[in-house]
C-alpha cells in the first residue's frame, strides 16, 4: 500500500521503496506483455503493490469464460462490488450448455430468481426471463443493463439466456466473442438487440453449434449476423444440414445478396453440407479477403458454387470428402491412405450425392487468389490448368488424403511463372496392428533390463499411396529447389 509524504514534505520510505522499484518504472507496454501469461491465477496468488496490481486485473479478466452456472455467478457478483471490471474483457466465451445445465436442475437445487423481463420468443425460441438483479429494460427500450440494481441475496441469480444477454451488453470492450450453442446465438443477435447503440461492437465472432443437436440453428441467425456491420471476422463451426439460411430465402430468413461486408470468413467443422449454403456464399460482399471451407460431405455442386463469393478473395483453403485422418469415425480403423482412398471410392460409387465434384471450372477459383489450398477428394488432373491461370498464385497447398498424380503436379510445377510456395502433407494415419500382431507382442519374454523411458509417442510413419510415394516426393522437392520454390508441410519431414 502506498504512504503520502510526511509533513515535511520528503517521501515516506514505503514510497521511495516503491519509486526504486525497477519493475514499476518500466513502460506500460512492456508490463502488460509481462502480466498477459498469469491471467490464469487468481487474484490471491500473487502479492503486489498497487501499482502493479492494475496490471495483473487487467490480466485476469481479459479473457473470461462462462462455461458453468457456477462460473457465471461468481462474475456476475464480482460485478456487483467492482462494475468497471466488466471494461477490462476484451474476449469472451458464452456456453448454451450453462443455461441448459441450470434449467435442468431440480429445483431446490436452483438459485431462486423472481419473474422478470423476457428476451422473447423467436421463431420457437424459449423465453429466457432476465433475473431481478439484472433485469433488462421493457422491450423495445435501450437493453443496455446496469449493474446497480436493487441488491438481492447473494443466491438469487438464475442462469438463462437474459442473464447472458445482460452479460454481453455489461463488456463493451468485447472484441473476441465465442458462442457455443445455436440458441443462444439465436438470442444474442436478436435484432431488438443489435439495434441499441450499446450493443458491444466486436469485431471477431466465433458460433459453435453441436452436430449432436443441429436444431438448435435457426434460419433466420445469418439474416441476423447480416445486420452486425461492425463484424470484420466471422467463423461458424459445425454448421450443416441446419444451416443460418432458409432453403428458399424467404420471409423472416431472407439473407440479401452481398449484405455481410467481411474481411474473413469460416465454415469449418462441417459434416454434410447441402445445397442452401449458397445463400451464405452469395451474401458474402466484395472485400472478402480470405475464405475457409471445411466438410466431410458435401452435395455435388459445392465447389461449382463457389463462383458465388466474391471476386476480392486471395486466400482460399477448400476441404471436402474424407479431409482428415480419422474422420468421420469409421475411417478410423483403417490402415492409412490406401483404404482411405478406397472407402471414398465405394462411397461415391454407392452414394454419389454426398461428393463434391472436383474442381473443373475456372469461375470457382476468384481471380485475385494469392494462397490456395486444396485438401480431400476435389482434386483432378483438370484442376492444375486452372490453377496455371490464376496470375497472382503464389502458394499452393495440398493437404493429406488428396489424391492427385505426380506427373500433373510436375507439369504445373514445369509451367507456373508465380509459383514461390509449394505445400505437400503426406498422409501419418496410423496402420492398426494386426490380431496376430499383437499377440506375438504379448507374448514375448519380458527382458532382465529395462529399457530407457519413452521420451513421448513415436513419431507418425508416412503412408504412400499408388501415384506419389516416397521417390516421386524426391523428385517434386527437387525439381522445387531448382526453380527457386519454397516446400513445406510434412513430406519435408
Amino acid at each position: 500500500m502506498l504512504a503520502a509524504p510526511s509533513s515535511t514534505g520528503k517521501l515516506t520510505r514505503p514510497l521511495l521503496l516503491l519509486l526504486q522499484n525497477r519493475l514499476v518504472r518500466l513502460p506500460p507496454s512492456i508490463l502488460r506483455l509481462i502480466f498477459a501469461d498469469i491471467g490464469d491465477h487468481g487474484p490471491g496468488a500473487l502479492t503486489l503493490c498497487r501499482v502493479l496490481h492494475d496490471y495483473f486485473l487487467h490480466a485476469v479478466y481479459a479473457s473470461v469464460t462462462f462455461d458453468t452456472p457456477r462460473r457465471i455467478k461468481a462474475f456476475v457478483r464480482t460485478l456487483q462490488h467492482r462494475p468497471e471490471f466488466a471494461r477490462f474483457v476484451t474476449a469472451a466465451t458464452l456456453y448454451q450448455s450453462a443455461a441448459d445445465e441450470e434449467a435442468s436442475l431440480p429445483e431446490r437445487d436452483r438459485d431462486v430468481s423472481g419473474p422478470g423481463p423476457s428476451s422473447g420468443p423467436r421463431d420457437g425460441l424459449p423465453c429466457a426471463p432476465a433475473p431481478l438483479l439484472l433485469a433488462l429494460p421493457p422491450a423495445r427500450a435501450d437493453p443496455s443493463p446496469s449493474l446497480a440494481a436493487e441488491q438481492k441475496d447473494e443466491d438469487d441469480i438464475s442462469v438463462d439466456f437474459g442473464l447472458l444477454s445482460v452479460l454481453l451488453f455489461c463488456m463493451p470492450n468485447v472484441i473476441i466473442l465465442g458462442v457455443f450453442g445455436g440458441k443462444l446465438a439465436s438470442a444474442l443477435f436478436a435484432p431488438e438487440l443489435v439495434a441499441s447503440s450499446r450493443y458491444p461492437r466486436f469485431t471477431h465472432l466465433v458460433v459453435t453449434v453441436d452436430h449432436d443437436d443441429p436444431v438448435d440453428v435457426l434460419p433466420t441467425l445469418g439474416r441476423d449476423l447480416s445486420r452486425l456491420t461492425h463484424l470484420s471476422h466471422v467463423a461458424l463451426m459445425g454448421f450443416d444440414r441446419h444451416m443460418p439460411v432458409a432453403t428458399l430465402n424467404l420471409g423472416a430468413a431472407y439473407l440479401p445478396p452481398r449484405s455481410m461486408h467481411l474481411d474473413s470468413f469460416d465454415l469449418t467443422n462441417c459434416m454434410d453440407l447441402r445445397p442452401e449454403v449458397r445463400h451464405l456464399f452469395q451474401a458474402l460482399a466484395p472485400g472478402l479477403a480470405s475464405f475457409n471451407l471445411a466438410t466431410s460431405w458435401a452435395y455435388p455442386a459445392l465447389v461449382d458454387d463457389l463462383a458465388l463469393l466474391p471476386p476480392t478473395v486471395s486466400t482460399m483453403s477448400v476441404a471436402a470428402g474424407l479431409y482428415a485422418c480419422g474422420t468421420p469415425d469409421d475411417v478410423k480403423a483403417m490402415k492409412g491412405f490406401p483404404d482411405v482412398f478406397a472407402y471414398t471410392a465405394n462411397m461415391r460409387k454407392h452414394e454419389p450425392d454426398i461428393f463434391s465434384r472436383p474442381f473443373t471450372s475456372a469461375l470457382s477459383l476468384p481471380p485475385a487468389l494469392t494462397s490456395l489450398k486444396l485438401q480431400g477428394d476435389i482434386v483432378s488432373a483438370d484442376t492444375f490448368p486452372l490453377l496455371l491461370d490464376l496470375p497472382d498464385l503464389r502458394t499452393l497447398h495440398l493437404g493429406a488424403h488428396t489424391q492427385f498424380r505426380t506427373p500433373d503436379l510436375i507439369t504445373f510445377l514445369h509451367s507456373s511463372r508465380t509459383l514461390t510456395t509449394l505445400g505437400l502433407d503426406v498422409c501419418a494415419c496410423a496402420p492398426a496392428p494386426s490380431a496376430s500382431a499383437s499377440a506375438a507382442r504379448r507374448a514375448r519374454p519380458l527382458k532382465a533390463k529395462a529399457k530407457a523411458p519413452s521420451t513421448g509417442p513415436p513419431a507418425p510413419k508416412p503412408v504412400w499411396r499408388d501415384g506419389f510415394r516416397e521417390e516421386d516426393a524426391q523428385v517434386v522437392v527437387r525439381m522445387c529447389g531448382g526453380r527457386g520454390i519454397a516446400v513445406e508441410g510434412s513430406v519435408v519431414c
